[in-house]
């Protein structure tokens, strides 16, 4: 099965730490979520509401097969 992931924004910023996993996504397209993005300083946070009519835009990216990428992408 596709595993799919969805950033809103600082994906393309990545860190020298991430470079290398962030190489490996395969962008597939812009998307929007349904949230509230929040400025947190240095990073933005969103938190999802299904009812929402707020637009939350980023991109779609497919995430390797076989591989555990979304650990090296969050460690915290």
């Amino acid at each position: 099965m596709r595993e799919f992931l969805f950033a809103h924004g600082t994906l393309g910023l990545a860190s020298d730490e991430v470079a290398d996993v962030v190489c490996d996504l395969v962008n597939v397209g812009k998307g929007t979520i349904r949230g509230t993005l929040y400025n947190l300083g240095s990073f933005p946070g969103a938190v999802l509401e299904s009812a929402s009519s707020r637009r939350i835009s980023g991109t779609v990216d497919r995430l390797p097969a076989g591989t555990h990428i979304l650990p090296m992408l969050d460690p915290d």
